[in-house]
């Protein structure tokens, strides 16, 4: 008897369905299309597939800008952005925007965010301004400007790293643990093309430009290298705003590492500045310009685009 199918490898992004691998021994194969199952590890060199549970629709709308990162959860919905709550009910925090996509940083109990017109930060559901940092240091003739208004931003080593939507091929730093004091003349880096993503890790930043991806390694304080790790950029929007412990992901080495879609992949960003693509291959024929998100639930990568 020969048996038809015990197990799987995982899916195979690269081979042609018909040149997938398969074994007549074992029945283990690799898989063209997975669709609403998950693979698991067994520890035989196979995989076990099961169907995902299925997910009930408990607030409707058009939504767009989800965000939580060890605090509390936010979503946009047309001009309002909300917190949303346990019991799965929507608290107004900040009527009157743009609609724009917010982008967020979260900080201790702080949430950070901005939209490329406006910005603030919310602490226990109730927003106030951006503050303005009064500088503390020794006597300097240098000139300090509050926060640009960011399109993207993250936070790294005390210092808020942000792109002003009027400068989209700029990166600025803030004064340590002074989110709204920057040396504007000084502490930037010119990408010469616009910059799509701030991912933060260990030892530096994840940066994509709409043309190639990067790494910033901290190599003293404030002085950073610049490392191309791909020669395709990130989808906007699709970082993960979580880091991700790699041994969830199916990686020997454990370490906080970033999540996003890239033009040509999944991929996943070590906390030591190396990049990998997790599939190799295109998963997504547009971008995630507007509505789309990735998430981790489990082990499971979900991404949606332009929903």
């Amino acid at each position: 008897m020969i048996p038809l199918y015990r197990g799987t490898v995982g899916l195979d992004t690269r081979a042609r369905p018909e040149d997938l691998a398969y074994s007549r021994e074992s029945g283990v194969m690799a898989l063209a299309k997975a669709v609403n199952v998950k693979l698991e590890r067994t520890g035989d060199g196979r995989g076990r597939i099961s169907r995902v549970h299925g997910y009930t629709e408990h607030t409707a709308g058009q939504f767009h800008s989800g965000f939580r990162d060890g605090g509390d959860a936010f979503v946009g919905k047309g001009t309002a952005l909300y917190r949303f709550l346990r019991d799965k009910t929507l608290q107004g925090v900040r009527s009157g925007l743009t609609g724009a996509r917010i982008a967020y940083a979260q900080h201790g109990n702080d949430t950070w965010y901005s939209n490329g017109t406006q910005n603030g930060v919310i602490t226990d559901g109730v927003s106030r301004a951006w503050p303005t940092g009064a500088y503390l240091g020794p006597e300097t003739t240098e000139a300090f400007s509050p926060a640009p208004v960011a399109k993207h931003m993250g936070i790294y080593n005390g210092r808020m790293f942000l792109v002003p939507a009027a400068e989209p091929d700029t990166l600025y730093a803030s004064e340590p643990f002074q989110f709204g004091l920057y040396a504007m003349a000084r502490r930037f880096w010119r990408f010469g093309a616009p910059v799509l993503m701030i991912a933060p890790v260990k030892n530096g930043l994840f940066i994509s430009t709409d043309a190639k991806t990067y790494f910033m390694p901290e190599l003293e304080p404030m002085n950073f290298g610049l490392d191309e790790v791909a020669g395709y950029p990130a989808y906007e929007w699709s970082l993960l705003p979580q880091t991700v412990d790699g041994q969830r992901l199916g990686l020997e080495s454990n370490g906080q590492c970033r999540v996003w879609i890239g033009k040509e992949g999944l991929c996943l960003g070590m906390p030591d500045g190396q990049m990998i693509n997790m599939t190799r291959k295109r998963i997504a024929a547009h971008t995630c310009e507007g509505s789309g998100a990735t998430v981790l639930i489990g082990q499971n990568v979900i991404h949606s685009v332009g929903i």
